[in-house]
């Protein structure tokens, strides 16, 4: 749905704007479009798309981009081991820089070994450019051991006044 303040009118935008996000949703002001995640469906190789939906045109298709971003080496069912695609962004708040027209979001990774196990998690950081439309990885967060990156509780922001990404990154006793 989206709202013209002018007019106080809702208008649906039929099954183009439906979601299982339960993360937040961006307005891309240049183009006129509706950012926002959608699941990735089950299993590890399942990363969340990033939807962008025109709303100037309301039959118009909306793009999908993927978030791989997927630290090497990438989990396989031959290996057995490696990293997983990014858990659940479509839960995740993401940052939307409306200047540069960049989407920030962090989402967790997780390594399995040999045996299954989770060897290691990381939280990294993409950049989705609504200029070039490609996803870049950065630099990953410097979390401490311990630090649960549960995807209901990532929420990052953009400070435009010191032009960075904001996460709160908040443990408590129950892990979150």
């Amino acid at each position: 749905l989206s709202m013209n303040m002018q007019t106080r009118i809702w208008t649906f935008h039929a099954d183009r704007t439906w979601s299982s996000s339960l993360g937040g949703g961006a307005c891309d002001t240049a183009s006129d479009s509706l950012l926002f995640f959608d699941q990735g469906g089950f299993g590890p190789g399942s990363g969340g798309t990033l939807r962008v939906v025109p709303l100037s045109n309301p039959t118009g298709a909306d793009t999908r981009y993927p978030l791989d971003g997927t630290p090497t080496p990438k989990w396989t069912s031959a290996a057995g081991s490696g990293w997983l695609v990014a858990e659940q962004p479509e839960r995740s708040f993401f940052a939307w820089d409306n200047v540069a027209r960049n989407l920030y979001i962090v989402t967790k990774h997780i390594r399995l070994d040999s045996s299954g196990n989770t060897a290691e998690t990381r939280a990294a950081l993409h950049r989705f450019s609504m200029v070039t439309r490609t996803w870049t990885q950065l630099t990953a967060a410097p979390l401490a051991t311990g630090v649960s990156l549960a995807p209901y509780f990532i929420f990052c922001v953009w400070d435009p006044h010191s032009r960075c990404v904001l996460w709160p990154v908040a443990n408590g006793p129950e892990g979150v």
